[in-house]
């Protein structure tokens, strides 16, 4: 608790939980020990040394255990938002109490075991049978008689494992219901009433006022607090306020116990209608999770105000027609009678009336405009001025409204400059995004899920037509589940991640890492089970449970494992290892998993929607998996180990012969290299990139220097003074007086020297600055601007860099396929200059012709040079870029060629306004230029410390060895000349550089990438030019073969056909790596 507290945990909800969670897990390590104890008095060891070694032989295989199931909790951390925030005390809790339970297993529970344990199960030299009437014997018979079965018939056993797998996703599927956040089990509801639009607050106070008595009359309802045009403060972090309006009110209800809470709210949801038949009455239950408008959201996304308005309806039509729906409305609300303001825009310009001079004139006659405040206590007035109520009643009145020009002062009635249509329309008109969106909303009715409902309703809905432009979205339940489930798969990963790095830490080997992680799928079968016996639905928390077994469940396997291997290092065969260790740890893991399983029964007992999803997954999880585990585990084992151990095949031995016999030179053949490998290399070796980290990390550090200077600074000043001249004092003689036997004191003059000519001084002082707070506070926000700056930079070189990695393994690419056309046309050529040679030897052609094709060949052999010299230079530039040696050749692996879909530029544009690296770094100079803004205005502001100080001192007169101070400082400049306006000014003159900086930075980001997209576009139309000249290419090909064969023409034909249909396959790969190349310069413009 004292770990808890430190960490800001406080005992809720949550922690109270996490606790109970933790309850039967915080026990395993004790058990283990003790367990392993017990075992070393059974084999005739000392108590003394059975303590030390029970905790000293399981160490490394407790602690990973432990952390294995607190890497399943702690990454739940990740989880942002609302929920991440409800949820984080969890994964804190558990982390902090499996932590001090290890500590306690390894140092209290051996000295415990000595003290109060004196024997073993089976004293030594008793025989086993005289033990054999307990249930731990009885099930240690039946579960060796399950592993002799299970490792006879191993593949069954495997199978049978899988298929329990199988089967469980099919279930889970098909018969566990989905309700991805529960009730909020408290004892409150609200009650949300709409009257139509345009209701008097009068009204709905009155129908307000009917809802409240039969709420107070009601036995289990503590109190209802009613907010009449407006909603309640927000006191619950699901529910969202609404907007003031004169005809909604919402009503808070408290209620004396939960469980009875939800029954009323049903009960309400058929009475309350009936009280306020005029209006819309929500009686809604408080959810977990994401705030929502209500379960279910249907969303048409368009402009088109009548097309919304069609779809909505229909979309609630669908949902009343499919069953379980209590409410179904639209965001819209009714219809409502009014008229739009159609502007001459001509004669209103005429006249120096603008539409919004006349929005704002029309709205401040009619509806009234702020002009002051009365103040009733603490309670504000508005007091708005408006037209008289006579001038007001009708649209007689709105066309006969006079408006003022600003320009000019003449009055102009509004029907000259525009005209009135009056109809129905829509009472509001929603957005979201900015875009105008329809929202069909449906609360399920009791017993209903709004996932079931839902699945019914949506191939329906999704069948209705759009216009053009309209796209279909669902919010809601739905929406929350989407969002946080992508989350709880990252963090399942990374779970499964942490887990994997931690047991491969212990048992150094993948094989058997991966047997030990089979236990976290071999849960899964329990958990559906858990679900369905239990009656509870896949929910949040059952997910949170899923992750968590993950991490449980392992233990047992990590125990199991350790103990095999400890075996097998004794001499025993892998398969008798197997059998004895599953017989062997079977106690400790039955009572470790039973006291788990025993700890969160509790918490499936109360029935409560939020908690017991997830004790009934760990609860059955557990146990089934402990089954699992003890069964399919060493069955596993074996299978693994034998084909690790077994010897080579004769393939293998050809091979490794094979190696040995090839000479040396073949070492020097190119190496593999793909593209993505390409892309790592560059990412981890490249040069620039490193300096890049490294100024990231050296802003990172000075951003921490700066901050530091916000707290106490302790410093220490040591001094040793010589002083040459002591101020001295001077008595003369007598000036004590005469004094009888001795005469004058002092007899002479005396000169008394004041303190040392050696003088030491050390002062410790510790300092806090005070109103300096505010500079410094600017300065260190500065600093953090500017190191996020260098990490969009580095962010930026990298992506620079990517590019150019990408731009060289495609342009080897390209240089591979020219310089194979380029060979083929080398060898057509030569066929020429020997078809040529024959021609002139046999008469049949003039030397001149043999020349020319000589000629030829020369030039395409200089073809073929050409190219292998370009091959260098892209091989070192290509090597330059990914860090590695110069000259190093490469076997490229050409990487696939579709092209992806196209972003439209709308989209990429805002891609890129948010992500591109030089836009964010622009934005953050201008965050740096207003903190310094501000620090150099927070140079006006006295400087005022506060400090304390300790001085030790020698030789100083009149002045102590060790004296401690209190003091402040004040330190204030009275007069610069100038100089602070003048750093004021430059600051200023900075930021307005940095936001034109930033301007011309999204502009130019801008003009480049839809330079980008326009040559996307155009190399994809050259790639479909290339790809058809390809195709032409090869029916010539084609042609000239079957010419050859019937003697129709020569091998020279054939051949330069090849030639060219290879030097048009090279322009086509050039055309498609040009099209991915401009694709990843446009991503990487979007900062993708």
């Amino acid at each position: 608790f004292a770990l808890l507290n430190v960490l800001g945990v406080e005992l809720h909800q949550v922690s109270i939980a996490a606790l109970i969670v933790v309850l039967g897990m915080v026990v395993d390590d004790a058990i283990v020990i003790a367990d392993n104890y017990v075992e070393l008095l059974d084999r005739g060891v000392e108590r003394a040394e059975a303590a030390w070694r029970s905790a000293t032989e399981l160490t490394i295989p407790v602690l990973t255990a432990t952390l294995t199931i607190i890497a399943a909790f702690l990454p739940m951390l990740m989880i942002s938002g609302a929920v991440g925030e409800f949820i984080q005390a969890l994964p804190l809790a558990v982390a902090v109490s499996l932590s001090c339970s290890f500590v306690v297993a390894m140092l209290l529970t051996p000295w415990l075991c000595r003290f109060f344990i004196r024997q073993g199960l089976k004293p030594h030299g008793e025989p086993e049978a005289s033990h054999g009437g307990s249930v731990l014997d009885r099930l240690q018979c039946a579960y060796h008689f399950a592993i002799a079965r299970a490792m006879r018939h191993k593949a069954l056993a495997l199978s049978a494992a899988a298929a329990a797998i199988v089967l469980a996703a099919v279930c889970l599927k098909l018969f566990v219901p989905e309700r991805f956040f529960p009730a909020a089990e408290r004892p409150q509801f609200i009650v949300n009433l709409w009257l139509p639009e345009g209701s008097r607050l009068e009204a709905t106070d009155a129908a307000v006022r009917r809802i409240e008595r039969h709420l107070e009359s009601e036995a289990i309802v503590t109190g209802v607090a009613a907010f009449t045009g407006e909603s309640a403060p927000r006191f619950y972090y699901n529910v969202d306020p609404e907007f003031p309006a004169t005809n909604f009110a919402q009503l808070l209800v408290n209620t004396r116990e939960q469980p009875a809470t939800a029954d009323l709210i049903y009960r309400l949801r058929k009475v309350l209608p009936r009280l306020a038949p005029e209006a819309r009455v929500l009686v809604r239950e408080l959810e977990q999770g994401k705030p929502m408008a209500a379960p279910l959201e249907i969303r048409f996304i368009g402009e088109d105000l009548g097309a919304l308005v069609r779809l909505g309806e229909s979309a609630r039509r669908i949902l009343e027609t499919t069953g379980g729906i209590e409410y179904a409305f639209t965001d819209f609300h009714e219809e409502i009678y009014g008229a739009d303001v159609n502007i001459r825009h001509e004669v209103a310009n005429r006249y120096g009336l603008s539409a919004a001079s006349i929005s704002l004139q029309l709205a401040g006659g009619f509806s009234g405009l702020p002009v002051s405040t009365f103040w009733e206590g603490d309670r504000d007035v508005p007091v708005v001025l408006r037209l008289e109520e006579n001038r007001r009643r009708d649209f007689d009145d709105v066309q006969a409204a006079t408006l003022v020009s600003a320009l000019s002062g003449a009055s102009v009635p509004l029907s000259s400059v525009a005209r009135l249509e009056p109809g129905w329309r829509p009472s509001r008109i929603a957005h979201r995004n900015g875009l105008r969106t329809l929202t069909v909303l449906g609360y399920p009715r009791e017993g209903r899920l709004a996932s079931e409902i839902l699945a019914r309703a949506r191939p329906a809905v999704e069948s209705l037509p759009l216009p053009a432009g309209f796209r279909l979205e669902y919010g809601g339940e739905k929406q929350n589940q989407e969002e946080t489930f992508a989350e709880m798969k990252v963090v399942l990963a990374v779970s499964i991640v942490l887990i994997f790095l931690i047991l491969l830490f212990q048992f150094r080997s993948a094989a058997q890492v991966l047997i030990v992680m089979m236990s976290i799928p071999l849960a899964f079968p329990g958990a559906v089970l858990g679900l369905l016996l239990t009656g509870n639905p896949f929910s949040f928390t059952a997910f949170l449970g899923l992750i968590s077994l993950g991490g449980v469940v392992v233990r047992n396997a990590i125990i199991l494992v350790e103990y095999i291997n400890e075996r097998r290092a004794a001499g025993i065969g892998i398969q008798e290892a197997a059998m004895e260790a599953g017989e062997r740890r079977l106690r400790p893991i039955f009572l470790t998993t039973a006291a788990a399983a025993v700890g969160v029964t509790p918490m499936i007992l109360s029935g409560s929607t939020l908690w017991s999803p997830l004790a009934s997954v760990i609860a059955i999880g557990l146990l089934l998996s402990m089954f699992f585990t003890l069964l399919v585990a060493p069955v596993l084992y074996v299978v693994v180990e034998r084909r690790s151990h077994a010897t080579p095949s004769s393939g293998a031995l050809l091979l490794c012969l094979l190696v040995l016999a090839v000479p040396q030179p073949l070492s020097a053949q190119p190496a593999p290299l793909s593209l993505d490998q390409a892309l790592e290399m560059a990412r981890r070796q490249n040069s620039l990139l490193q300096i890049t980290r490294l100024k990231v990390r050296e802003q990172e550090l000075r951003r921490n220097a700066a901050a530091a200077n916000l707290f106490p600074s302790l410093k220490n000043q040591g001094d040793f003074l010589y002083n040459t001249r002591l101020q001295s004092i001077s008595l003369p003689g007598g000036s004590f007086g005469a004094f009888p036997g001795f005469g004058p004191f002092p007899p002479s003059n005396v000169e008394i020297a004041q303190g040392l000519n050696r003088v030491g001084l050390l002062s410790t002082t510790l300092a806090q600055p005070v109103t300096q707070l505010v500079k410094i506070q600017a300065g260190a926000n500065a600093a953090g601007a500017e190191a996020a700056a260098a990490v969009e930079e580095a962010r930026r070189a990298e992506l620079a860099v990517l590019l150019k990695t990408r731009e060289a393994f495609y342009a080897l690419l390209i240089n591979q396929a020219r310089h194979r056309a380029a060979e083929a046309r080398a060898a057509a050529l030569e066929q020429v200059f020997q078809e040529a040679s024959a021609a002139v030897e046999a008469g049949a052609a003039l030397d001149v012709k043999r020349r020319e094709a000589r000629a030829g060949w020369l030039e395409a052999q200089n073809a073929v040079l050409a190219a292998s010299i370009e091959r260098a230079g892209l091989e070192d530039e290509l090597n330059e870029l990914i860090g590695s040696a110069l000259g190093k050749q490469w076997a490229l692996d050409p990487p696939a060629l579709e092209l992806p879909a196209e972003l439209s530029e709308e989209t990429a544009l805002r891609i890129a306004m948010d992500a591109n690296p030089e836009v964010r770094a622009a934005r953050q100079a201008v965050r740096k230029a207003e903190f310094g803004l501000r620090a150099a205005r927070a140079e006006a502001i006295p400087e005022i410390s506060a400090y304390s100080q300790h001085v030790y001192q020698t030789g100083v007169p009149f002045f102590p060895n060790n004296n401690f101070i209190l003091g402040g400082r004040l330190n204030f400049t009275l007069w610069d000349n100038g100089k602070r306006r003048a750093e004021t000014g430059e600051r200023r003159a900075q930021l307005e550089m940095a936001r034109k900086n930033q301007e011309r930075t999204e502009r130019r980001v801008a003009i480049d990438l839809r330079k980008a997209l326009r040559k996307c576009l155009q190399l994809r139309d050259l790639t479909a030019a290339a790809e058809q000249a390809v195709e032409a290419r090869r029916e010539l090909v084609r042609i000239s073969s079957d010419r050859v064969e019937v003697g129709q023409a020569s091998r020279s034909t054939l051949l330069e056909a090849q030639a060219q249909l290879l030097d048009a396959e090279a322009r086509l790969l050039a055309a498609r790596l040009g099209a991915l190349l401009a694709q990843a310069e446009s991503e990487a413009l979007s900062g993708r």
